[in-house]
């Protein structure tokens, strides 16, 4: 809708948006100032895969962002450059491939208001996530089941790490592939002889 658009500000509160279901890319490679997401409350979102998709406006106020009806979290802040502020309810995810990839909007994520105890399939999350510091503690991943390429090629210091307790995890393949600090790691529940880079 909005895809590669540069602005200021937009105000879509006067479109009839009451049957909206699906934002995939919405915003993709857009670049706008003052991005107004209180339009989620209104509809009844299911799907928003890549909407931030690479871009690059201000401050995304994720307290406005009505997500509590959404199942996938697929590539939805990759590439972003915006700072991501406040939090939305996310207890109904079960799919996070590529969520945070190449994410670079902030020195430090903090993602621990997020609830990802349903999520199974946590593919690539943070495959070259630029930040400093990634802050996952209290992430409960006990149904995760495909963490393949999850901290890829990943230059941030990720927090909470070793909280991280994987009992139900299948496929690992390229975990920690070209990521330095992965040895000193303690999996909780995971051997490192069942990853494979």
């Amino acid at each position: 809708l909005f895809r590669q658009l540069k602005a200021v500000s937009i105000d879509i509160s006067k479109l009839f948006i009451n049957k909206v279901t699906v934002a995939n890319r919405m915003y993709l490679n857009a670049d706008i100032d003052n991005i107004d997401l209180k339009w989620t409350n209104k509809c009844t979102l299911e799907s928003a895969q890549e909407i931030f998709y690479r871009f690059k406006g201000g401050v995304i106020n994720l307290n406005e962002f009505n997500g509590v009806h959404l199942t996938e979290l697929n590539n939805t802040f990759a590439g972003c450059k915006a700072k991501i502020k406040g939090a939305f309810d996310t207890r109904n995810e079960c799919k996070m491939k590529n969520t945070f990839s190449r994410y670079c909007g902030t020195k430090e994520l903090d993602l621990t208001w997020m609830n990802v105890s349903n999520v199974v399939e946590m593919c690539g999350v943070f495959y070259s996530c630029l930040c400093d510091t990634v802050n996952i503690s209290n992430w409960d991943v006990r149904n995760v089941k495909d963490a393949s390429e999850l901290f890829r090629k990943c230059s941030s210091r990720i927090i909470g790490l070793n909280e991280l307790y994987f009992t139900s995890v299948a496929i690992t393949v390229k975990m920690f592939t070209d990521v330095k600090w992965h040895r000193k790691v303690k999996l909780r529940g995971m051997s490192w002889a069942n990853i494979t880079d």
